[in-house]
């Protein structure tokens, strides 16, 4: 029974959503409790927290040599750790598309990666999500340092800015250009759904005097649909002695007083010439609803280079340190 939290919210979704093809999968919101034997969590996800990670519990992802591994419980795959197929069709600016889809009638998980190209290479991101599929989905996002030996060293100013891409996966319903064909003949209700892609612009502020980050994402659509979204504001975070930082709170821009997520992520290189994280919402379609989504959810991706490091965004920086 615990398998699948969120069966019990079906009715009530779907009686508010009839007739829109573009409906939202309502989340677990919690990571899959699983009947196996627990097992000890595989670096970097001591450290992600829960909210973020999701039902993401392990990530292998190679580069160099085009690879993506990822172990996202539960129901999209007959394996464990299932290996993504290279997408490049849903490619979003600065991130890779890596998707799964065992026969027609599994779920299709959208993997968005990518690697920071500062000197080094020194950390890599994703985010992953299927689109739903019987009234659930599964989401889940990971950040790391891609080598031991990229550590991070705090710029010797106080005070440094990050900006450039970022790219989400939603339970919204995207038209389904990389689902396998199904006979017309089979019911919509064994169907799966393509996740719905977001892509913006991101924007950071860091006070490593403080260990503080703070910043916005903004340019936000929803890329298939061809339909805007809010900006969002990240609020103040805390940044850890180990390059690590946590903030528990997204807004609206311009609305403080309604939380609609979490966001994280991890610095490396030399004067922390990189970062790399991930954004979770609960809700993004705007605080009176005005797009009309019910249980809506996003699990997106930044990767960026420090302004004045390699790969550092030149319009943004440009006015920036």
């Amino acid at each position: 029974m615990n398998k699948l939290l969120g069966m019990c919210m079906a009715s009530a979704i779907l009686a508010g959503c009839s007739g829109n093809p573009f409906t939202p999968i309502l989340s677990d919101d919690a990571p899959v409790v699983v009947d196996t034997p627990a097992t000890p969590v595989p670096d970097p996800f001591a450290t992600i927290p829960a909210a973020l990670a999701n039902n993401l519990q392990s990530a292998t992802y190679d580069a160099d040599a085009g690879t993506l591994v990822l172990r996202l419980t539960s129901l999209s795959s007959g394996t464990l750790d299932a290996t993504y197929t290279r997408t490049p069709a849903l490619d979003r600016p600065g991130y890779q598309a890596y998707t799964l889809q065992d026969d027609p009638l599994d779920r299709h998980v959208t993997a968005m990666v990518a690697r920071s190209s500062d000197v080094g290479n020194s950390v890599q991101a994703g985010a992953a999500a299927d689109g739903g599929q019987f009234n659930t989905f599964f989401s889940g996002g990971f950040y790391e340092r891609n080598d031991p030996g990229n550590t991070f060293v705090k710029p010797t100013s106080g005070l440094v800015s990050y900006a450039g891409t970022y790219a989400g996966q939603t339970n919204i319903n995207a038209p389904g250009d990389q689902l396998l064909p199904v006979d017309p003949a089979v019911d919509t209700a064994a169907r799966p759904a393509q996740s719905a892609q977001v892509v913006g612009t991101i924007f950071l502020n860091v006070d490593f005097a403080n260990n503080t980050i703070n910043g916005a994402i903004f340019d936000r659509s929803l890329i298939q649909l061809t339909q805007p979204l809010p900006d969002l504001a990240l609020r103040v975070g805390n940044i850890a002695t180990d390059g690590t930082f946590y903030g528990n709170t997204v807004n609206y821009r311009g609305v403080p007083e309604q939380d609609i997520g979490d966001y994280g992520g991890i610095f490396g290189g030399t004067d922390a010439s990189a970062v790399g994280g991930v954004v979770a919402l609960t809700e993004f379609d705007g605080p009176s609803n005005s797009l009309g989504y019910q249980g809506e959810r996003e699990t997106g991706v930044f990767v960026l280079s420090r302004c004045g490091a390699t790969g550092s965004d030149p319009l943004l920086c440009a006015n920036a340190n």
